[in-house]
């Protein structure tokens, strides 16, 4: 191999090395080993019924942590705090995971509530799961946006 060639050739090795360490820092980034997916509508009237779902998912034992009951507990509100009771808002759900997960097993359940805002704007659906005793969070999600209007 000439030495002409040999600065291209390191050019091209370590351009494909930090591609593929690129594309394998992307993807650790993007592991949740414990999801929340948030289904409600994008826009109610104040005072009238607003649904939410949530469906819970975790992975084999991502939850075996847990130290004591987990609840799902879910706020509307202006802004989302770091945990359900430094959030201000109007509390849609504070409900235990029924069944509680197992130690060492996958987990999967859907819950269910509803509320009436009593104020207008855009507001955030504040989603946690967290151990009941000490608030402890092991998933969250602020991704979900409602709009009440008059």
């Amino acid at each position: 191999m000439s030495t002409g060639r040999r600065p291209l050739m390191a050019a091209a090795l370590l351009a494909l090395t930090i591609a593929f360490t690129g594309a394998a820092l992307a993807a650790a980034d993007s592991f949740t080993p414990v999801r929340l997916a948030v289904t409600v509508a994008s826009k109610v009237k104040r005072h009238h019924p607003l649904a939410i779902k949530v469906k819970v998912t975790a992975d084999k034992g991502a939850l075996s942590p847990a130290t004591a009951p987990l609840s799902l507990r879910v706020k509307l509100a202006g802004e989302c705090g770091g945990t359900f009771s430094d959030t201000p808002g109007t509390k849609v759900l504070d409900r235990r995971l029924k069944p509680q997960p197992r130690r060492g097993r996958s987990y999967a359940v859907t819950v269910k509530g509803s509320v009436k805002p009593e104020r207008t704007g855009r507001l955030t659906v504040c989603v946690y799961l967290e151990e009941q005793v000490d608030d402890r969070v092991f998933a969250d999600d602020t991704s979900a946006r409602v709009r009440v209007v008059r």
